[in-house]
């Protein structure tokens, strides 16, 4: 008999502050089957996602040190402009969303984090577990 071998996905989350990276990190072991790896600022991500083929999902903080996360979605969407990268971010206001988008984010989530929203967001990335 032949084992089914899962795959499981990868996620990449771009956050600087600390409490937030375990925040989002305890999200994810818990509603979804993945693997976290951590950039700490933007250009951190973007050495990951040349270096980690294997990322299927980017979370970015927007407010990063040293490169802005908008920034940074660029140069990732221009190497890998199928890697689905959501927003997340505090700066939810008006015409934030046009400028999150335009940089090449899928989408977006508000911070603070709202569990239900998360999760239908990542869902349309990565199964989520039920």
């Amino acid at each position: 008999m032949n084992k089914v071998d899962e795959k499981i996905p990868v996620i990449l989350i771009t956050e600087d502050d600390i409490s937030n990276f375990l925040m989002i990190e305890v999200m994810i072991h818990q509603y979804v089957s993945a693997s976290v790896l951590w950039a700490k600022d933007g250009h951190e991500a973007i050495e990951f996602c040349s270096k980690h083929p294997e990322i299927e999902l980017v979370l970015m903080d927007i407010k990063l040190p040293l490169m802005s996360g908008l920034d940074a979605t660029i140069a990732i969407k221009r190497m890998r402009p199928n890697l689905p990268i959501v927003a997340v971010t505090a700066y939810a206001l008006l015409g934030d969303e046009r400028k999150i988008r335009e940089a090449g984010c899928n989408d977006y989530i508000a911070k603070p984090i709202r569990l239900p929203l998360f999760l239908e967001t990542i869902g349309k990335y990565v199964p989520v577990k039920e």
